[in-house]
């Protein structure tokens, strides 16, 4: 296991097992907050097809994320997906 990845990241959210561990196969919801987005000029907020939210998110495998700009680390248990 790589060591900075999502399995390892705090903001990551999971199916756990009966024991409370990570699936081989698992994917992770992310929870890692979004920044507020720049203020922007009216050029683009009133272009044909601007949309600010809602962001979308993909499910992250369990060694994704090594250059993730929002990592931090989990010092504890998985968490579960609530």
């Amino acid at each position: 296991m790589k060591e900075k990845c999502c399995k390892t990241c705090i903001h990551s959210r999971w199916p756990l097992t009966e024991t409370g561990r990570i699936s081989r196969l698992s994917t992770a919801r992310c929870e890692a907050p979004i920044p507020d987005a720049p203020v922007l000029p009216d050029s683009v907020t009133k272009a044909y097809g601007y949309n600010p939210k809602p962001w979308n998110k993909s499910r992250m495998e369990q060694e994704d994320g090594v250059d993730c700009p929002c990592y931090e680390v989990n010092n504890g248990k998985p968490i579960p997906i609530k």
